[in-house]
């Protein structure tokens, strides 16, 4: 009986970094493919400014049965300008996603979808408002190579409320992005 115990001991302990979840960092990066606001049908007369990048660092917690939990902390610039001429406005648009991902198949390349809420707060505009939160969807194909993996996907953001209302502008409730992780 106590050899027994002893095996099963020995076994589970053997077993056990099978289930380890392991943790990957690294940044993430890419293009927002549609504009961060929208003028208001009717209102005064607003134009975006493209800043088309968004980047900031990512981290990862690999869990079992494919799965993984992503967190990532996106900034990306925002500029409008009135059309009347009266002024530019600049600020920032940080967006915190927290999804969960399923990764498909094995091998080296594996396509996932992802899926949970994000944060969104817009820094230095002035406004009533300047945060958001929302639902994030995404797809795209993890290439693991030795030491990295890299994510190519695109994002659908719906954000629940506008971050920013001003006279006339608003903040885009729907935001897609595309992106490119670079893991350790």
């Amino acid at each position: 009986m106590k050899m027994n115990l002893i095996r099963l001991l020995l076994l589970a302990a053997l077993a056990a970094p099978a289930w380890a979840q392991s943790i990957s960092v690294g940044v993430r990066g890419g293009v927002p493919l549609s504009d961060a606001f929208e003028a208001v049908p009717g209102a005064l007369s607003f134009s975006n400014v493209p800043h088309r990048w968004t980047a900031g660092p990512t981290l990862e917690v690999r869990l079992p049965f494919s799965l993984g939990v992503t967190f990532d902390a996106l900034y990306s610039r925002v500029e409008y300008e009135r059309q009347d001429g009266s002024g530019r406005e600049t600020g920032g648009q940080w967006d915190f996603p927290l999804m969960l991902r399923y990764r498909a198949g094995i091998g080296p390349v594996r396509p996932f979808v992802a899926g949970g809420g994000s944060f969104n707060k817009i820094t230095d505009v002035t406004a009533p408002t300047s945060t958001a939160a929302g639902l994030v969807l995404g797809t795209g194909v993890e290439v693991k190579i030795p030491f990295v993996r890299i994510t190519p996907e695109v994002r659908y953001t719906r954000r629940f409320d506008d971050a920013v209302s001003l006279d006339g502008l608003r903040s885009n409730r729907n935001q897609f992005v595309f992106l490119t992780g670079i893991t350790f």
